[in-house]
């Protein structure tokens, strides 16, 4: 599975699933960037739930979910998902 990493960063775009081995080749990443669609799973991308998951065991400090639809609001995602993980937003920029 592709990936861009850079050094405390990963990014594995557009992923529907993510690999044992991806997973462990992103432990101890900082930051890691997730695409999750909905809460309900997609065929091509993953869900919120799963991103989590993914998320979880990694174990990176901070997850930012992207590609996310209308149907979540951001103060929504942000009152239900662990601590850690957020949704990403327009705009944001990441110093590193």
């Amino acid at each position: 599975m592709p990936s861009i990493s850079c050094g405390n960063w990963a990014w594995p775009p557009h992923s529907k699933e993510v690999p044992d081995a991806a997973i462990e080749a992103l432990c101890g990443v900082e930051v890691l960037v997730l695409n999750a669609l909905f809460d309900e799973p997609h065929p091509t991308h993953l869900s919120i739930p799963e991103a989590v998951d993914v998320a979880r065991r990694i174990g990176a400090r901070r997850t930012l979910l992207t590609h996310l639809t209308h149907r979540h609001g951001y103060a929504d995602l942000v009152s239900r998902l662990p601590e850690g993980i957020a949704p990403a937003y327009d705009g944001a920029i990441m110093e590193f």
